[in-house]
């Protein structure tokens, strides 16, 4: 609630402020992560009642020129869950990168914020034109520039989705892009974009390539130091303590509301319900459901996270199709929504996609929860009692403990001797990007989303030359390119339920669940999250 104050009054509470800030956090480098000296005073509006009785006025004049308030900037503070592995937003995806990247990084492509199925122009000026069945023409936006003063425009844009295509360069986004053949400038602010074969999502695909700088990212290390063209520039990255953005006066767009902006790393869920019980954060990601009701304001929508069981069928134990479906049926997924989940979580019935997805398959149901059943499985695949991996990330995804050492202790259930390990969501990520053939994990517990809004998303989990996959299944891969080659609505959908089907039936990947995405918010904070998880500031605004 905005409060109206004399600016006498105002500014004592600003000096009183700050002084309880100072004495609390005694400096930025401290270890404190409680938000130091990002906290604001929460009112920013003018003052309609101003006037006084006793003739206090909040304006006066010097020399016959009237004085007119200074506005404070206006700052915020954001508990995340984990801190960014590296900041070069086309190398990886992870949490904590995304949360504070993409406020300083754009696309061609936008998702709307209400409707994530409505594509919008972002730095492109307009969607892109099929031009032939394996051309697209997109122009650019006019008038930008990056942080550190580079151009955006035509070269650009070529530059940044070439980068992200380099097979060497080892981007786990490359099996979302990977149709596009090739880039050409046309002028300054066109190009021409052309694919291995007709790929009617290709405006969806470039939501997935964000714009870098070309001179900066050849010359200097943008794993450490972020420069893009948002709304938002990087200012200080302490590891293990905090992130700093300070609002982008250049910016081409609309100007947001927020001047400064401090991301805090708070791994512990309580411990972020407990900054914003404090008062030291205005947002908090991850609230763990038994939370939910601690927080000052409880912010929710439905989740784009879908954990899944990647399950390595070309070597090992798990070549048994009968050993992955007997752990299909070993998973208690009632009790992991209820117990784990409180109920904020739904079931996937048998896939990795919500309703909405384009390629959904309305006719698949989840393997039903039969120990028995599972157990004679195990017998029936000659199953030797050999060790099998289960490694699973912490701080990256809500809950994943807890879930995946419900998941371990069903499978110890039904018999199967299991090398679990709970690890970091840095070396995890590690054990995720071993390509295929070359040592991977037996089981590896992640979590997939689709951005693209299509089930093409799979098809980076699907086939041996798929690019974080383990499923080796060239009859499958042959029939996502096939889906995804295709101008015909009915015939790529077709083919997307049938590949959804035939991995259901084989248990190639595993879906186990998906969840809400649970915040927590100050009482002052406006703020409708983006159905990615993202946490962009632009959208906040604070009363």
């Amino acid at each position: 609630m905005s409060k109206r104050l004399s600016l006498t009054s105002r500014l004592l509470a600003a000096l009183f402020a700050f002084a309880l800030v100072a004495a609390a956090c005694g400096g930025d480098d401290d270890g404190d992560t409680s938000g130091g000296d990002t906290t604001p005073a929460a009112d920013s509006g003018s003052d309609s009642d101003s006037g006084s009785a006793d003739g206090d006025s909040e304006t006066s004049s010097t020399d016959g020129e009237e004085m007119t308030e200074m506005e404070d900037p206006i700052s915020i503070t954001l508990a995340i869950d984990s801190e960014p592995t590296t900041l070069d937003p086309q190398i990886t995806q992870d949490g904590g990168m995304r949360r504070v990247m993409e406020n300083v990084y754009e696309r061609l492509i936008e998702h709307d914020l209400d409707d994530p199925s409505i594509l919008l122009p972002r730095l492109a000026a307009e969607l892109p034109t099929l031009i032939d069945d394996v051309t697209w023409e997109v122009k650019i936006r006019q008038g930008v520039t990056f942080h550190n003063g580079e151009a955006f425009n035509a070269q650009a844009a070529k530059f940044a989705i070439d980068r992200e295509l380099d097979p060497d360069f080892g981007s786990e986004l490359l099996g979302q892009i990977n149709t596009i053949t090739g880039v050409e400038v046309m002028d300054d602010y066109t190009i021409r974009i052309t694919t291995g074969g007709p790929d009617p999502i290709l405006p969806s695909r470039l939501y997935m390539i964000q714009m870098v700088p070309p001179d900066f990212t050849q010359n200097s290390d943008i794993a450490r130091e972020a420069v893009g063209t948002g709304p938002y520039k990087m200012v200080e990255w302490s590891p293990g303590q905090h992130f700093d953005l300070e609002r982008n006066e250049d910016y081409w767009g609309p100007e947001p509301q927020i001047d400064n902006v401090r991301f805090v790393f708070i791994d512990e869920s309580q411990g972020r319900v407990a900054a914003l019980q404090a008062g030291d954060v205005h947002m908090a990601t991850n609230i763990n459901p038994e939370s939910a009701l601690d927080v000052p304001e409880l912010i929710t929508r439905e989740g784009l996270e879908y954990p899944y069981l990647r399950m390595k069928n070309y070597e090992g134990p798990l070549q048994s199709k009968e050993l992955r479906q007997a752990i299909a049926h070993a998973l208690n997924i009632d009790d992991y929504i209820e117990f784990i989940y409180l109920g904020q979580a739904a079931k996937v019935n048998c896939q990795a996609l919500g309703s909405g997805v384009f390629g959904y398959n309305p006719d698949l149901r989840d393997y039903p929860y039969d120990p028995e059943r599972a157990r004679e499985l195990v017998a029936q695949s000659g199953y030797d009692g050999s060790e099998i991996s289960l490694v699973a990330p912490t701080g990256r995804w809500l809950k994943f403990e807890e879930l995946s050492e419900a998941v371990r202790s069903d499978m110890e259930a039904i018999g199967l001797e299991i090398d679990f390990q709970l690890v970091a969501f840095d070396p995890w990520l590690q054990a995720f990007l071993v390509p295929f053939g070359e040592g991977q994990e037996e089981i590896l517990m992640s979590s997939t989303s689709n951005e693209i809004q299509d089930a093409d998303r799979l098809s980076s989990l699907i086939g041996s030359g798929a690019r974080v996959s383990s499923y080796d299944n060239d009859e499958l891969e042959a029939a996502m390119t096939e889906a995804r080659t295709t101008l015909d609505l009915d015939v790529r959908r077709q083919r997307y339920q049938e590949v959804l089907a035939a991995n259901c039936e084989d248990v190639g990947i595993l879906p186990v669940l998906t969840f809400l995405d649970i915040y927590g918010g100050a009482e002052n904070l406006e703020w409708t999250p983006r159905y990615d998880g993202t946490a962009r500031v632009e959208d906040m605004r604070l009363n």
